[in-house]
């Protein structure tokens, strides 16, 4: 029989072992949860890592290829994705794809890029092997074309072989194609039609430094006027190809052309777009020849003007100070003040335009650099004597009140541009006096915005102020308040490049109580900042012009004012506002163009995961394999430095940038 004390410590040992126990199994069961979370937590670190990884973003890219591709047959976007394709992973692929496109004359294209595509590339076995495929659809196309009823059909057809061989490097057959194009048609009404195609492919030829069949294909035009064009263009084509004296040559021939017309409708103008021409190719002196025999004086003045741009971007001193004087001499011929004026006014800012001389940061040689800055002064000086014209000549002008205040306005900007900072100011001064006098409180409003632009621009930064205050103070007069928000508005689009500063700017903005007006008002301010690389000014601006274009209720407006500030912030490479930016646009053409530009921001910036996501939220298919195309080019350019060049050809020029900041009208496509 136990005794108490003995079931008491039996009972402490059964107590004590199960709490042991209980110990144990926590133990283990504390064990396996830490081996489930770190094994779990390694492979969802490997995850992420693979998630991130440049074969991950190659591996969801060519998943999604093949549904964009069946779906976009025909479209330059296929085309580059193939190209694109083909030096990322296997070109056979990419060519099989291409001969399986159904229609013959979209076939032949993507055949012809794929095929100069390699041939960049220094892939010679695969281009050849493309490049006879190529050759064969356009035998067969060739054939298919000429069975056609339709001249307009048979010329198409023509086009379309011809510039795909042109492109393949085919370039004997692409010539036999156009002289059996040309036999066909010759004497009637198609032949028109085959003379267009023919400037086309002469171009395309000269791209290619193709100067002798290009300057054939252009002297077998019959007309006239589509020969000197073509000639013009190959010869522009031609000196960017580094081929200069067949550049001269197609220049020269594009003169011949034009004095031989007999009609002075279209004589004139012919003659001066082949003077600037020959400006362009290195021709000066002959340029200079060609306009000076100009007889009306307004296609005079448009051959100097487009003499000078040429010039000063070659930094030919001599030849653009006596294009500039040319022009200055061809528009005070006329003699209309106002007429006289317009023209003034057109080559004062032209002298004075920032970049005339070439881009101003261009890393240039020692000799390249005097010459640029001797030719800003020299420009400098004659855009003085063109100012003091038109100020001359803007006394002349029977002047409306409305009249005499837009002169007033313009006049103190093209006199400070010019250096004339006294005589700037003075006008300025002139002018701020004038709209103190204008009735109206939104009428005047506006005129001391104009006013205090033209301080600002003459260096008068403390009057500037103090007249744009002004301003927006005769705008708050105003009792009704849609009334008052317009004038606020139109204050600030006067303003918009003044540069007053962003605390003045946003004190005037933030009265408007309409977010429309609101928007707009920030608008003016953020697009010149931007453009004039004002990057803390423009980043903080962008920020507030997204938040008033957030207010606005129409959805169409709200997501055109979206679309500029993620241009602008995409310009101001704030990626990541551009990015948040363009997720709030509701408009899916907008939205999905938007995407587009992010995208190849992003990719560009070597941020590739992101730009993958952002392309696969592109709303448009074509938009989507455009931008993913972009990331693969990023991607193989990334593995293979050796195909930079190859890689940068695909894509156009006007794709490496957003589009423009304002886009008054979204199209579907770019």
């Amino acid at each position: 029989m136990d005794t108490p004390g003995a079931s008491t410590d039996r009972d402490e040992g059964t107590g004590a072992q199960a709490v042991l126990a209980a110990g144990r199994w926590r133990l283990v069961a504390g064990l396996v949860v830490v081996v489930v979370l770190g094994v779990g937590g390694f492979f969802g670190w490997k995850w992420f890592r693979w998630t991130r990884s440049d074969a991950y973003q190659l591996q969801r890219i060519h998943a999604q290829a093949p549904a964009l591709v069946d779906s976009l047959e025909g479209t330059e976007s296929l085309d580059r994705w193939l190209a694109a394709a083909a030096l990322a992973n296997d070109w056979r692929a990419s060519l099989r794809r291409a001969a399986a496109i159904k229609d013959p004359y979209h076939r032949l294209r993507a055949l012809g890029r794929l095929t100069s595509t390699l041939d960049r590339a220094g892939l010679a076995d695969a281009a050849q092997r493309t490049r006879e495929l190529t050759n064969e659809s356009a035998r067969m196309l060739e054939s298919s074309a000429a069975r056609k009823t339709d001249p307009a059909q048979r010329i198409e057809g023509t086009r379309a072989v011809a510039l795909a061989l042109v492109d393949a490097r085919l370039f004997e057959p692409a010539l036999a194609v156009i002289r059996l194009a040309a036999e066909d048609v010759r004497g009637t009404p198609a032949e028109a039609t085959l003379a267009t195609a023919r400037g086309q492919i002469a171009e395309e030829f000269a791209v290619l430094g193709q100067a002798e069949q290009a300057l054939d294909l252009a002297a077998g035009i019959e007309n006239a006027e589509v020969r000197r064009q073509t000639l013009i263009a190959v010869a522009v084509r031609l000196e960017k190809a580094g081929l200069a004296d067949r550049a001269r040559e197609a220049a020269r021939r594009a003169l011949d052309v034009a004095e031989k017309e007999t009609d002075p409708v279209r004589r004139w103008p012919a003659i001066s777009a082949a003077a600037i021409a020959m400006a362009r190719v290195g021709l000066a002196d002959d340029a200079e020849a060609a306009a000076a025999r100009i007889e009306p004086s307004r296609f005079r003045f448009d051959a100097y003007v487009g003499m000078v741009e040429a010039c000063a971007a070659h930094h030919s001193i001599d030849a653009a100070t006596h294009a500039a004087e040319g022009a200055r001499e061809a528009a005070f011929q006329f003699r209309n003040p106002e007429q006289r004026w317009g023209f003034l006014l057109h080559l004062a800012r032209l002298l004075t335009r920032p970049g005339l001389t070439g881009p101003p940061v261009a890393p240039m040689a020692p000799g390249n650099e005097r010459a640029q800055l001797l030719t800003i002064v020299s420009l400098k000086d004659i855009a003085r004597d063109v100012a003091t014209l038109a100020q001359e000549t803007a006394t002349q002008i029977p002047q409306e009140p409305a009249r005499k205040l837009g002169l007033a306005g313009q006049l103190p900007v093209i006199l400070a541009d010019a250096g004339m900072t006294a005589e700037a100011t003075e006008a300025a001064l002139s002018a701020l006096e004038a709209a103190r006098r204008v009735s109206g409180p939104g009428a005047r409003a506006v005129a001391l915005a104009t006013a205090a632009r033209s301080l600002a621009k003459a260096g008068q930064a403390g009057r500037a102020a103090e007249a744009a205050i002004l301003a927006r103070d005769t705008a708050m007069g105003i009792q009704d308040e849609p009334s008052r928000d317009r004038a606020l508005a139109g204050v600030c689009v006067m303003l918009g490049d003044a540069g007053l500063g962003l605390e003045l700017e946003r004190t005037i903005a933030q009265q408007i109580q309409n977010p429309e007006y609101r928007y707009r008002a920030f608008e003016a301010f953020l697009i010149p900042a931007t453009e004039a690389n004002r990057t803390d000014e423009a980043a903080a601006l962008a920020e507030l012009a997204r938040s008033a274009g957030g207010r606005i209720e129409n959805p169409n407006i709200r997501s055109r004012a979206f679309v500029t500030v993620t241009r602008a912030q995409l310009r101001l490479r704030l990626l990541d506002e551009a990015l948040s930016t363009a997720g709030r646009i509701s408009d899916p053409v907008s939205h999905s163009l938007a995407m587009l530009d992010v995208a190849r921001a992003l990719a560009r910036a070597g941020r590739l995961r992101e730009a993958r996501e952002a392309a696969e939220a592109c709303d448009n298919p074509e938009h989507r394999l455009a931008a993913l195309t972009t990331v693969l080019i990023e991607l193989t350019r990334k593995r293979r430095p050796d195909l930079a060049a190859a890689l940068e050809a695909i894509e156009r020029p006007e794709d490496r940038v957003p589009g423009p900041l304002i886009d008054p009208a979204p199209s579907a496509t770019r």
